[in-house]
This record gives structure tokens, C-alpha cells and sequence, in this order.
């Protein structure tokens, strides 16, 4: 099976329900399993990194509330995330040097 996301990844939410649209452009953290949802999308586990209120939409009657922070169990699509892609090790080793000049 082939994803965008994995387990322990960051992704930025690029879509939801319209209810929810204040949700895009949030990050979460990715946990899993995998599961396929009641409309047969993939979908992940996720947990916003900030505690801004989040809204979710209700598996049973479509209804929107805002979650609990922290609150376990919240799915979303994976085609509806990008992760947050990790920048490559010469862009990090700068950032170390200029953060703690005279360190190499």
C-alpha cells in the first residue's frame, strides 16, 4: 500500500469538509495504523501540534464539533495531507552553525 503519510511524520492538512475548512494548513503528527473509513478512504490518526481549536466532523451524523486537546482517535484522509518533508542534512548542519556560531 502506498501512502504520503507514515507513522511519526508531520503533515500539513491541504483539505477537509468544508464544515472544517479552518483545519487546512494545520500540522499534525501522523500516527497510525492505516485504516479505510465508512467511505473507503485511507485514513490516519492524527494529533494537531498546537492547541488552537480543532474542528472534527462526526463519523456518526456528519455534525462538527470542536475537539478535546489532546484527544486521541482523530482520523483524517491521507490523500487530504502533505507531509511536512524533512530539509536535507547540509540546510541542517547550516542552521547548527548559525545557531551556535563557533561550534562545528
Amino acid at each position: 500500500m502506498s501512502t504520503r503519510c507514515k507513522p511519526g511524520d508531520l503533515a500539513t492538512i491541504m483539505y477537509d469538509v468544508p464544515q472544517c475548512a479552518t483545519n487546512i494548513g494545520r500540522v499534525v503528527e501522523i500516527s497510525g495504523p492505516a485504516e479505510y473509513d465508512r467511505h473507503g478512504r485511507l485514513t490516519w490518526l492524527i494529533q494537531p501540534v498546537t492547541p488552537e481549536p480543532y474542528l472534527i466532523n462526526t463519523s456518526h451524523d456528519d455534525s462538527v464539533r470542536v475537539m478535546e486537546y489532546p484527544e486521541p482517535g482523530i482520523q483524517h484522509p491521507d490523500e487530504w495531507m502533505t507531509p511536512v518533508r524533512n530539509r536535507s542534512a547540509p540546510d541542517r548542519a547550516e542552521e547548527s552553525r548559525t545557531l551556535r556560531p563557533g561550534i562545528q
